[in-house]
């Protein structure tokens, strides 16, 4: 069986997961003081990040294992309404359709759809179910007594967490040839996926990823803006 692996943020869409919620909670009113706590402290480490003091990585991987600072205290109702709402009003808008037709194309060939991102389950769920995805790996958020309480559960999916997320997966579907797969990504810290599988693609690739694919031969899918 062979799969194709899409990574969500920057690939599938045009946008990122923590954009979208901060345009929910801006719109809506909800959770603002949550937000405003999360970007501020964030951006306040942005000049360390520029130093060298702190590295590129460490400063994605807060910025991705925090952002369920917003969502805390929210019910799953609310969470559900706050997911449909991102996907309405900020994922759906910003798919981008040269990555959908190769979507389709996999579909057509009877290939195993999944969505693979650091992204939250409850989203990826909802994003899949909208697309048709066999299956999603995500970020899985912590509840308690029918809340969200803030943080995560389990391991961040981002880079190797990724992977494991991933492994964990592939053994309940242990018929899926890697080394026929296809992986779709933009970002360097998205190489363990990449590599896992016989066709990487690389998709409006970092700078990182762009350098590393044309060294390795890897096709290419546009170009991602100068910020």
């Amino acid at each position: 069986m062979v799969a194709a692996f899409f990574d969500f943020d920057g690939t599938l869409f045009r946008g990122s997961t923590w954009r979208g919620i901060a345009l929910h909670h801006r719109t809506t009113g909800i959770n603002k003081t949550m937000l405003w706590l999360y970007l501020y402290s964030h951006l306040a480490l942005y000049p360390l990040y520029k130093a060298g003091l702190l590295k590129r990585r460490a400063y994605y991987k807060l910025w991705a294992k925090n952002m369920s600072w917003t969502l805390r205290g929210l019910t799953l109702s609310q969470a559900e309404e706050t997911f449909h709402w991102i996907w309405e009003n900020y994922v759906r808008p910003r798919l981008r359709p040269e990555i959908l037709s190769h979507w389709e194309e996999h579909r057509s060939k009877g290939h195993k759809l999944i969505i693979v991102s650091g992204s939250f389950e409850p989203l990826l769920k909802l994003v899949g179910s909208r697309l048709g995805a066999d299956a999603i790996v995500g970020t899985e958020l912590e509840i308690r007594n029918g809340k969200l309480t803030g943080r995560i559960k389990g391991p961040l999916c981002f880079g190797e967490g990724k992977v494991q997320k991933l492994e964990a997966l592939l053994a309940s579907n242990p018929g899926i040839d890697l080394s026929q797969s296809y992986a779709y990504a933009d970002s360097i810290y998205d190489l363990p996926v990449l590599e896992l599988v016989g066709n990487p693609v690389a998709v409006y690739p970092d700078p990182e990823l762009a350098s590393y694919a044309e060294k390795k031969g890897w096709p290419i899918i546009g170009t991602k803006p100068a910020p």
